[in-house]
């Protein structure tokens, strides 16, 4: 059992930040369904209550800035893209079985990328070619730019997977924050890493673990600002960062054209407290999602 920071709506009250139980199944499928009963008492509530005033926007990055997770892109580079499809969705079927923790998963995709010639500098050159090829969804990346310009939200770029690629996208169109999984190499082998983004805080295989909320909260404190839960925001595809939402004051889900199997899980359990389509108008959809 795991004691999750989550933000509840007593009746007719405000919201407030309180440690709730959360039953660790050992399979994040079923983690995320027994969530989806939260979600609905959330929106139930939005519907009478006024929006939060959301300050700080974390932003996931695979599937959700990115049109594919890039360690499968990575992948299709090196072997293929039947190869990648089969490790990738392996590994993936893998941690949602419960057959490996979902901790796992970077580790393995890792090491299956390490071991077939790639180096850490190329995740810069992967995402420089996702913009060159319409890999990146820009008319979300505008409608963020357009959160920090006219409403000054601090944005904040989160992937599990390499920091290096999120600093880049970062960097890129102009967000000053990023963080993500930070790996380790010797001689041309992967290491482990140093510091991975991950479901909860602890120590995993000897490296530090930090959610999504907790690596942000650091990032922005080392710029003297802070990070408060009840006016942050979580932008992302599906129910991997359900933990993430339920954490926040507003989840908000991008339901893309073509759903994988985890997105579609997500969309069926109702894990979300707002949606923004991706064949709709972004720009409008994200400002109504998050009360503005």
């Amino acid at each position: 059992m795991h004691l999750r920071r989550e933000l509840v709506r007593p009746e007719n009250g405000p919201f407030q930040a309180e440690l709730i139980p959360m039953k660790n199944t050992g399979n994040p499928v079923l983690s995320a369904a027994l969530s989806s009963a939260r979600f609905a008492g959330r929106r139930a509530s939005a519907r009478f209550a006024a929006p939060p005033q959301i300050e700080t926007l974390i932003v996931d990055v695979d599937r959700t800035i990115t049109r594919e997770d890039s360690p499968k892109l990575a992948l299709e580079a090196l072997c293929g893209k039947e190869e990648a499809g089969r490790i990738f969705h392996s590994i993936i079927k893998s941690a949602v079985l419960g057959r490996i923790p979902l901790e796992s998963i970077n580790s393995e995709v890792f090491g299956e990328l390490y071991k077939r010639g790639f180096r850490r500098g190329d995740w810069v050159s992967l995402m420089e070619s996702q913009e060159r090829s319409g890999g990146l969804r820009l008319d979300l990346v505008d409608a963020i730019s357009s959160l920090w310009a006219d409403r000054g939200l601090e944005i904040v770029f989160a992937t599990r997977s390499s920091e290096d690629a999120a600093k880049w996208l970062a960097r890129r169109f102009g967000f000053g924050h990023a963080i993500g999984s930070r790996e380790k190499s010797l001689n041309g082998s992967f290491e482990g890493f140093s510091r991975m983004i991950g479901v909860a805080d602890g120590i995993y295989l000897g490296s530090e673990m930090l959610t999504k909320m907790t690596a942000a909260s650091r990032l922005l404190a080392e710029s003297g600002r802070r990070l408060d839960p009840m006016r942050t925001a979580v932008l992302t595809n599906d129910l991997l960062d359900a933990f993430e939402m339920l954490a926040s004051a507003r989840g908000v889900l991008l339901v893309p054209r073509e759903k994988n199997t985890l997105e579609k899980l997500t969309g069926a359990f109702h894990l979300y407290d707002a949606t923004i389509r991706e064949d709709g108008d972004v720009r409008m959809q994200l400002n109504e999602a998050l009360g503005f």
